[in-house]
């Protein structure tokens, strides 16, 4: 699988820039978000997602990023792109927990962000992808609370969070796909 040989790769950076001193060899945050886009893409093209496990792989990156970068090393800063790509791998999941947990990072994005993190604020894509991650599983009711929480973030002077065309259509499609067009109605409302 060309995933597990892109992990490696990125492994072996880490490896010979720890082992080397080397610092052009580490990996930067970059680097990491192209691993993550990587994944997501790979569970997008099976048919039925792949139950959570490139996210769960994702998420052991960015775990290891952040370690790294709490250590030091200012090239693995995780910010809201990176973010942005494990909370999309998620999305692409089709893990029926996959909305949980892309919202549990959604929660982490905002925390960081108020406790001063001005490399990680939550934007449209992240709500976006939260919303997706919802709707991909079927759950109408959650995707549309988060569309509300993007709304809210909107009207409190965040402007990256303006909700758009895929965030409402997503959320519409999610209460259509359950059955729901009167709830889908409703979100065309809003």
């Amino acid at each position: 699988d060309d995933t597990k040989k892109a992990e490696e790769l990125m492994d072996n950076m880490f490896k010979i820039a720890e082992t080397t001193g080397d610092k052009d060899m580490m990996p930067t945050s970059v680097t990491v978000t192209a691993l993550i886009d990587c994944l997501a893409q790979s569970a997008n093209r099976k048919i039925n997602g792949d139950n959570g496990d490139a996210a769960s792989r994702a998420e052991t990156i960015i775990k290891r990023m952040e370690d790294l970068y709490q250590n030091g090393n200012d090239r693995l800063r995780p910010n809201t792109t990176v973010y942005n790509a494990l909370i999309n791998a998620w999305a692409k999941s089709m893990s029926l927990d996959a909305g949980r947990k892309a919202e549990e990072w959604l929660n982490r994005l905002e925390e960081m962000n108020n406790s001063g993190d001005d490399a990680v604020e939550p934007d449209a894509i992240t709500y976006s992808s939260t919303i997706s991650a919802y709707a991909n599983i079927g759950n109408g009711k959650d995707a549309e609370r988060i569309l509300m929480r993007m709304y809210d973030a909107f009207r409190s002077g965040q402007p990256d969070c303006k909700p758009n065309t895929f965030s409402f259509s997503t959320t519409i499609n999610a209460y259509a796909n359950q059955g729901k067009p009167d709830e889908a109605e409703r979100v065309l409302g809003l």
